[in-house]
């Protein structure tokens, strides 16, 4: 944002955040921008042919390494160029905020549907995080019996945080995690999940109906190609999709396990 902007309140018209998987142009300079100034020229070079796996060759001065670098940015995969970004930030964490922000708006202007946080990563949830819908392990406080769920559910985690999020990967991790909750509650690590989710909650209408909702859940993990099952076919899940079934799944999860506590049923 220019300092105009900023001095007179008003917010820069920004394109909708829902470019993935590519680092524009724009954020290639920012790269490069940062590793000059860590490292200089000559510096910034050898460091980003190290970790494109590329020799520098002979570097005689920094009028002979602009250049490299420069193309070198520019043809870097885009993956690179994030971890590369990640690898810059601040450590320890002094001027890790404004190192976050000056990324956080280049991915803005260029529409990226990821954001920088305390150097690091992750989707651009703003929805999520508007309303309140966290996204952490529902299994952190349980007993050592539950450790597999708690495995299990912070391998959805990470798939739903990486870059670029692994849809597939977060929805099968978190409704096995919850699937793994009902069986450990129940003692019946055979039993199918519909069997089980029935028991636990109960005769009454009101719990038969909740029961229905989980069923559905763990129907519909199961009918993502790639997901339970085999991928016979390539579908589009896209973060949002991703976040509802790992959320869903999380509070399932943390319903089971407070009922399990001191609630029974």
């Amino acid at each position: 944002m220019s300092d105009f902007l900023r001095r007179v309140g008003a917010k820069a018209s920004l394109p909708t955040r829902t470019r993935t998987e590519e680092a524009p142009q724009r954020l290639r300079v920012l790269l490069r921008d940062v590793l000059v100034e860590d490292h200089g020229w000559v510096g910034g070079l050898q460091v980003l042919a190290e970790a494109a796996g590329e020799s520098a060759g002979d570097i005689w001065s920094e009028d002979w390494a602009a250049p490299r670098l420069r193309t070198l940015v520019e043809e870097v995969e885009w993956g690179l160029v994030y971890e590369m970004l990640e690898h810059s930030a601040p450590r320890p964490l002094a001027g890790l905020d404004s190192y976050d922000e000056r990324v956080n708006d280049v991915l803005a202007r260029e529409g990226i549907a990821y954001e920088m946080r305390d150097g690091l990563f992750g989707p651009f949830d703003p929805e999520g995080e508007e309303l309140g819908l966290d996204l952490s392990n529902p299994a952190d406080d349980a007993g050592e019996e539950f450790l597999p769920v708690r495995r299990q559910y912070e391998r959805s985690l990470q798939a739903l945080a990486s870059v670029p999020t692994d849809p597939l990967t977060a929805i099968r991790e978190s409704v096995n995690a919850m699937e793994a909750t009902a069986r450990i509650l129940t003692g019946k690590p055979s039993s199918s999940f519909g069997d089980l989710i029935g028991g636990l909650l109960g005769p009454e209408p009101h719990r038969k109906a909740l029961a229905a909702s989980m069923k559905s859940l763990y129907g519909y993990a199961s009918t993502v190609p790639g997901a339970r099952h085999g991928e016979h076919e390539t579908v589009d899940i896209g973060f949002a999709e991703a976040a509802y079934a790992v959320r869903s799944a999380g509070a399932t999860i943390a319903m089971l396990l407070a009922e399990h506590r001191g609630q029974p049923h």
